[in-house]
């Protein structure tokens, strides 16, 4: 028989004799013998969910009920199927013209949970969910510091659920870093780039010269040129079609934040705490990011707490400034 599995309807359940007789679509009745659980049916689904571009959304995800639904998409010439976060593809061993720079467009820049599932769907999921947040940890030179946890739910011994949840591991790796730890690559890479006329305008310094690049204590990863890796970001930005000004506009905020973790707040009188005028790093800072000192300055060191209606501005001590 071509088919693995056969659709039938129950018409009779002889439930003393731990029978089920069914029918097929060809009108071909059988008697199935029910000795354990196993022997049971699979449900199907509802006509009305044949064809799902997403398997998960049908109401019995079983293999049968798997195979007929690719089955009635592959008929169709939709060779893709997403399965939640996974890209199911069947090979149809013949040309189609979904793959153009039409296609291209159509998912560039898109709500891709709209579109018909397609491997640049997932080419513009990975493209959207970009991140320059990998950093040296004692135990991985490259860390994410995400971490999944996984449930798998068991009924008699079968798997009945499961469900998976992404924590991030840290509250934030930019403002510090433990001994023998960095911060994010991305920082070490355009510090490699102090010199170059090009990032005259970033006023860059060393790694060494910025205390949110030094604090662990490990400028440098064995093995790895952050210049050459600088290199290949940039090609890789270019790449994804990222102009040079707005390359730039991300270095300029990257830089800000380096030099704002140079400032230095000083302890005033009381409840009081203060940015000083000649501090360098803070002047680079508003420069970078075209802030007024003198408001930024204020702001630094005091804090708006709105009661209500009422709007309440209070000074900051040395220790609420820095954690604030």
């Amino acid at each position: 028989h071509k088919h693995c599995w056969c659709a039938v309807t129950v018409v009779n359940n002889y439930n003393c004799k731990e029978q089920l007789e069914v029918t097929s679509v060809e009108r071909r009745n059988e008697i199935i013998t029910i000795k354990n659980d196993s022997d049971l049916p699979s449900l199907r689904n509802p006509e009305i969910l044949i064809g799902q571009k997403d398997l998960t959304a049908l109401s019995y995800l079983n293999e049968p009920e798997v195979l007929y639904n690719l089955e009635s998409r592959f008929n169709k010439s939709q060779i893709y199927t997403k399965c939640g976060i996974v890209l199911v593809t069947i090979n149809l061993y013949e040309y189609l013209s979904i793959y153009g720079n039409d296609a291209i467009q159509l998912y560039h820049d898109q709500d891709i949970q709209l579109l018909e599932p397609h491997i640049f769907a997932t080419a513009e999921l990975a493209y959207q969910s970009m991140a320059i947040g990998n950093a040296k940890t004692i135990r991985n030179d490259n860390s994410s510091r995400f971490g999944k946890y996984i449930e798998i739910g068991f009924l008699k011994y079968h798997i009945c659920g499961a469900s998976m949840r992404t924590y991030l591991l840290e509250k934030s790796r930019v403002v510090y870093q433990a001994p023998d730890e960095r911060n994010d690559h991305i920082f070490y890479q355009l510090c490699t780039q102090f010199n170059q006329p090009e990032m005259k305008s970033l006023a860059l310094l060393p790694a060494n010269q910025f205390r949110y690049t030094s604090e662990g204590n490990a400028i440098t990863i064995k093995g790895v040129d952050d210049a050459q890796q600088f290199l290949e970001t940039r090609e890789a930005l270019t790449l994804f079609g990222i102009e040079n000004k707005v390359q730039m506009t991300i270095f300029r905020l990257l830089s800000s934040i380096l030099h704002l973790g140079n400032v230095i707040i000083n302890e005033g009188d009381g409840e009081l705490s203060y940015v000083k005028e000649s501090d360098k790093s803070f002047s680079i800072f508003c420069s970078l990011l075209k802030l007024d000192e003198n408001r930024m300055r204020t702001w630094l060191c005091n804090k708006r707490i709105k009661t209500g209606v009422a709007v309440v501005n209070t000074t900051s001590n040395i220790n609420q400034a820095l954690f604030a």
